[in-house]
């Protein structure tokens, strides 16, 4: 009797680790700029944080650049701290500053693996997940290059790539240094693929594939069916990690586009059956119209709660934006 028993307990925990599940609902997050933007040093973590709660997200994203780390490292700690007592787990974007192109790539790894041991050093125990770097695809991108989408190796700038290997290698290693159990993320938008091809061939490791994707009314909006592509969510899948979308939204939203919500309701349900997704992170919490003037009015509307500026500077919290609701009724659905 024992061994039948032992037998079918082997057996079922076999079926478990071979069959594709997901234990858990998909986790959700949102983009914030703390220590960056405006609004978002004026709008109290605090009140951020209860508007993540009530929408259903856990997780917040955030840029770590390291010359504003440089010179107060103690409050992006205490960002995280105050995170974790929210419920909130915070996604460290790590920005090493940004060196002449042409820089020795042994230089450009020294420089990001210090940076990225000093970050994940303070942060042991905190944080658990790093994104290096923030979309060194489009940079890299040969833009002399007509009719260039992203999609070869070919179509980037040679000694470009090699200075985001070696900093993406200087991150990742200088992370796991300092905490063996981190995990670390590249990330890359639309379909770039051709510089995660160029990434993995100049010996990036990474446990975490992080792609950025904005939806937009001139395409079928389901990534597996994306015109004159096909399924991209099978060539996110063929690197053989796990999936998260560090940024999503409605591609030219304007302010309280309707397009949004429903895009985001959209997204939602995709992201949800999808295999391997394990984390969304919506592009942003708040609205940023006093970026208009210098990023243009795409940049400023993407929020899913409207913000104003008076005359003094002052930055305001306005109504939750109808894409908000929208998106909170789409996550408890799924959920």
């Amino acid at each position: 009797m024992k061994t039948i028993f032992r037998t079918l307990v082997l057996g079922l925990a076999a079926f478990a680790l071979a069959a594709p599940q997901r234990a858990l609902a998909l986790e959700w997050g949102v983009c914030g700029h703390p220590f960056t933007q405006a609004g978002y040093t004026q709008i109290s973590l605090k009140t951020q944080f209860s508007l993540m709660k009530e929408l259903g997200a856990t997780w917040y994203r955030d840029e770590w650049d390291e010359s504003s780390y440089a010179n107060d490292p103690k409050r992006y700690v205490e960002l995280v701290e105050q995170a974790r007592h929210s419920g909130i787990q915070v996604l460290p974007i790590l920005r090493p500053k940004r060196l002449g192109v042409d820089t020795d790539p042994q230089v450009v790894y020294s420089r990001a693996y210090a940076y990225g041991y000093s970050v994940a050093q303070a942060t042991v125990g905190l944080a658990r997940d790093y994104e290096i770097e923030n979309e060194l695809d489009g940079w890299s991108l040969n833009k002399g290059i007509k009719g260039n989408n992203g999609l070869k190796q070919s179509d980037y700038d040679s000694v470009r790539l090699s200075y985001s290997a070696a900093e993406l290698r200087g991150l990742r290693d200088g992370v796991k240094a300092a905490d063996p159990a981190a995990k670390t993320m590249i990330d890359f938008g639309w379909l770039h693929f051709g510089y995660v091809d160029a990434m993995v061939a100049q010996g990036v490791s990474f446990d975490i594939l992080a792609w950025h994707y904005y939806a937009g009314d001139w395409f079928d909006n389901d990534c597996t069916r994306i015109p004159g592509f096909g399924d991209a969510w099978s060539k996110l899948r063929s690197y053989g990690r796990p999936i998260w979308v560090t940024e999503c939204n409605h591609l030219n939203s304007s302010d309280d586009d309707p397009r949004e919500g429903a895009e985001l309701a959209n997204l939602a349900r995709q992201f949800q059956r999808l295999p391997n997704c394990e984390v969304a992170f919506v592009y942003e919490l708040l609205d940023e119209p006093w970026v208009a003037k210098w990023a243009g009015q795409q940049e400023a509307w993407y929020g899913l709660v409207h913000t104003a500026v008076d005359a003094s500077g002052t930055v305001r919290m306005g109504d939750k934006k109808p894409a908000y609701d929208a998106l909170k009724r789409a996550i408890a659905k799924v959920r």
